[in-house]
């Protein structure tokens, strides 16, 4: 019996449907099992899943970075005196909570790194963005222990 040239190219290949993003891995018929969207082949250039893996790797590794810099020049700046006032703890605490955080994600990337090339375009990006929202969030709440309540 021949097979439909989509079922013998996703035979053993995981590829996710371009709609809902179900692994159409060893599905027979012409369209996704989950959400019924017709499948047909076609080239086309294909996005890199290793760009999106790079981007979140680097953006977690740029915000776990910046944390422990500026957690360095705090450490620094107490032990020369220059930054003793009552709320040098605070940020300290801020920014050792930002290296932790940054540590604790960049972990899960790596680890998940396999599952994030499988994952749809769309959901690569939104996750590197997510990524981008940690550093960020510790980089507002350093910024308000610095200039609102003050060191």
């Amino acid at each position: 019996m021949n097979e439909s040239p989509i079922a013998t190219f996703l035979k053993n290949r995981h590829e996710p449907c371009p709609a809902c993003g179900y692994d159409l891995c060893d599905t027979a018929g012409e369209a996704c099992p989950e959400c019924g969207l017709g499948l047909r082949l076609q080239l086309a250039p294909r996005e890199s899943a290793g760009l999106a893996t790079i981007a979140g790797a680097s953006v977690i590794s740029a915000g776990l970075g910046f944390s422990l810099l500026l957690w360095v020049v705090m450490i620094i700046a107490y032990v020369l005196e220059w930054g003793n006032g009552p709320g040098v703890y605070r940020i300290h605490l801020a920014l050792a909570a930002g290296v932790v955080l940054g540590a604790v994600c960049l972990a899960i990337w790596v680890r998940l790194r396999a599952r994030l090339q499988r994952a749809s375009p769309r959901r690569r990006w939104l996750l590197v963005l997510a990524c981008l929202a940690a550093p960020l969030a510790n980089l507002a709440a350093a910024s308000l222990v610095i200039f609102v309540i003050g060191i």
